[in-house]
């Protein structure tokens, strides 16, 4: 999904655009694969347009087309902290910004990255990336020199590596379930990784 600012023509009515954008902005609490379209059309908020608009109404497209869908939370019998990151650079069409995302999972299941929970582990936690550069970057001290504008971020994430807060195993790109965060994807992906990430349709369920 790329919008432009100056595409389509201005609405008549931008309060029912804010209004309506602003009740899906509830919804991506439970429906995590709308959380990056919702993103794209809340940068139009001051001069929404009919293309934005056309926007919106799709993203209520799906959602109608799938009234069940909600998060289930189970029991899966251990007590792992997985996490996933990605980054979508460069690819803002009005101000070329680079869109970042990152999801963990406590016990198998989903949850807010904003939350704060006390939980013990004994292992590190496995933040899973599909760019090996960053991997390497992370890992190796020589890439710092290169870097020197991320210096910073650098340091902190090498930090929890070397204290072993954190481990940075390499993922595929196909197995990259921060990928519905920060990017549009084909229905059939988007559906493989809400099955991942724990949503399931409850009127499907036994």
């Amino acid at each position: 999904m790329k919008l432009k600012a100056d595409d389509g023509d201005p609405l008549e009515k931008p309060e029912k655009y804010r209004r309506v954008k602003g009740k899906l902005n509830y919804l991506t609490i439970t429906r995590s694969y709308i959380a990056f379209p919702v993103s794209v059309v809340s940068q139009f908020m001051s001069s929404p347009r009919t293309s934005h608009w056309d926007a919106i109404t799709h993203i209520l497209k799906c959602l109608k087309g799938a009234p069940g869908h909600a998060i289930l939370y189970q029991n899966h019998g251990h007590y792992v902290i997985k996490g996933f990151t990605d980054a979508d650079y460069n690819e803002d069409p009005t101000n070329r910004r680079s869109t970042t995302s990152y999801c963990v999972f406590v016990r198998g299941n989903p949850f807010s990255w904003k939350s704060e929970i006390r939980f013990a582990q004994s292992k590190p936690m496995n933040l899973h990336c599909d760019n090996k550069v960053t991997i390497h970057i992370e890992n190796n001290l020589v890439f710092h020199e290169r870097t020197k504008h991320i210096e910073v971020d650098c340091h902190f994430t090498r930090e929890k590596l070397e204290d072993g807060t954190i481990s940075t195993p390499h993922v595929q790109t196909g197995s990259q379930l921060a990928d519905v965060f920060t990017k549009a994807l084909p229905g059939s992906w988007i559906s493989a990784i809400c099955n991942k990430l724990g949503m399931f349709n409850i009127y499907d369920l036994p």
